[in-house]
């Protein structure tokens, strides 16, 4: 698949593997639309990707939430009029995901 030109999107592009991600994506020449929970190290990739000669920008986005989901899909649109790859990365844990009566099971998955 070719990268260069492509518009992504990376969820849990804060931190870790994506960062990482983010990171590769704008070495082979994509835009890289970064989105976590976590505002401090979205912006924190944003700047390592820009540095690099990159085009990136972040926008917070907890993809547990639908209405967060669909205004990411709608902004990425808005900014670079469309978006050709989405890196689902975000996650997140629970203590006993088995024995959870609250409903965590499905916020997870």
């Amino acid at each position: 698949m070719e990268i260069e030109g492509k518009v992504t999107i990376v969820s849990g592009g804060a931190s870790g593997i994506g960062r990482a991600a983010v990171l590769a994506l704008v070495d082979c020449g994509a835009k890289a639309l970064v989105t976590d929970v976590d505002e401090e190290g979205g912006w924190q990739t944003v700047e390592m990707a820009n540095e690099k000669g990159g085009t990136a920008a972040f926008r917070r986005c907890d993809v547990t939430k639908s209405d967060d989901l669909d205004a990411t899909f709608d902004w990425a649109t808005e900014r670079f009029g469309r978006f050709d790859i989405v890196f689902n990365h975000a996650g997140i844990s629970g203590e006993d995901l088995f024995a959870d009566e609250r409903g965590d099971w499905a916020r997870i998955i």
